[in-house]
């Protein structure tokens, strides 16, 4: 348990911390437990894949590049992988609701705070794997 306990971890350009859930499980944990209201939480469009969640501490918010750098995030750790382009829904955690009987990860994003179009291969985890191939 604990805050990031297993999670994967990365720093935004502007400092915040990002957080991906590596399963169903930690997806359920990061969303549900994890998450305050003010995190903002990201999820590809559409397809499966990683819960990802910027901690938000009261009384700042993230830029536009923290934005576009989480979103890239989940994008890369979905089925989008591959894509040049992907679809990425952001809302803040205080709109997740977990349906009742819901299997975990499973969401309901009951407001929408925006689409972002993220691009897998600029994130931070692409550009690790890269590095770790040459």
């Amino acid at each position: 348990g604990g805050a990031g306990g297993g999670f994967r971890s990365y720093v935004s350009p502007g400092g915040f911390q990002v957080l991906v859930g590596r399963n169903n499980r930690q997806n359920d944990e990061l969303s549900n437990s994890v998450a305050n209201d003010n995190d903002v939480w990201m999820h590809i469009r559409g397809r499966p894949g990683s819960h990802v969640i910027i901690r938000v501490p009261a009384g700042r918010d993230p830029a536009p590049s923290d934005l576009q750098y989480a979103a890239d995030l989940a994008a890369h750790f979905s089925k989008g992988k591959a894509d040049s382009k992907a679809d990425v829904i952001m809302a803040r955690a205080a709109h997740l609701k977990k349906p009742k009987g819901a299997k975990p990860g499973q969401i309901l994003v009951t407001k929408e705070m925006g689409n972002i179009v993220a691009r897998p291969a600029d994130s931070a985890a692409a550009r690790e794997e890269a590095a770790q191939q040459q």
